[in-house]
């Protein structure tokens, strides 16, 4: 059994977590930590209270899902340094320095960053970069991507994610904002803010005469839960190290030949 502990536990994703959890017979709850001005604190959360103790949080999981915020994840991060246990990061739009944290931690435990938990945000991933070798230097990539307008960081974390692939091949630059035309293997990203969009992104290929364009919607922010806890169960059985979600998804999925 999985004792876990949520952090950023009443938030748009957190709390999500809590209610699917249910469905996982590996993981029982042992922490559920919010905002210290939260008017949850001392509320039943299922098998335990709400709390804003990360210290305590950390003594009582032996594993834990983070998403909270960056300041947050760096206080954390501090903690499991005293007392190292499995984890999934998914925040995003950290500093170099809270970056620097979280690799030096994973010298210690097991780590996943994950800037999205969705399989199929892996699979638009895997997708992009074969196409991109497919195409090679016949296409132009430009990634756009939509949230709600109450999103901290634009960029997203996932859009970042998605064009560090494409420069992995390319050897591109990312653009986030363009003035003037296009560079030679430039990768645009491209943010709009606005409504409830949970979330959308799309990477367009464009070549001369034909353009192929990838998109993920998300409809239920349930599935970024599902997903988190479903690459934590698999996170507690590796050793020591820094991992992004398609590293563990890449082992659970049987890709055609």
């Amino acid at each position: 059994m999985i004792e876990l502990g949520v952090i950023g536990a009443s938030g748009r994703t957190g709390s999500h977590v809590l209610r699917v959890l249910g469905d996982f017979a590996e993981f029982s709850l042992a922490a559920a930590v919010v905002s210290p001005e939260s008017k949850l604190i001392g509320q039943c959360a299922g098998a335990c209270d709400y709390s804003s103790d990360l210290s305590d949080a950390v003594a009582r999981s032996s594993a834990l899902i983070d998403f909270s915020l960056p300041a947050v994840t760096a206080r954390l991060v501090t903690e499991l340094k005293k007392t190292p246990k499995p984890i999934l990061i998914a925040t995003t739009g950290h500093s170099e320095s809270q970056l620097s944290s979280i690799r030096a931690l994973s010298e210690l435990t097991a780590v996943v960053l994950a800037s999205n938990t969705s399989r199929g945000i892996f699979a638009l991933n895997e997708l992009t970069k074969l196409a991109v070798k497919l195409l090679g230097d016949d296409c132009e990539v430009e990634i756009v991507e939509s949230h709600h307008r109450a999103k901290r960081d634009a960029p997203s974390g996932t859009a970042k994610t998605l064009a560090q692939s494409v420069a992995e091949i390319t050897k591109g630059d990312t653009r986030f904002a363009r003035e003037g035309a296009r560079n030679s293997k430039e990768i645009g990203i491209s943010s709009i803010r606005g409504g409830d969009i949970i979330g959308e992104h799309t990477v367009y290929l464009l070549c001369n005469g034909e353009r192929i364009e990838l998109t993920h919607r998300a409809s239920d922010r349930s599935l970024f839960a599902r997903g988190a806890l479903s690459l934590l169960k698999r996170l507690v059985t590796l050793p020591a190290g820094l991992y992004t979600p398609s590293d563990i998804f890449m082992n659970i999925t049987k890709l055609p030949t």
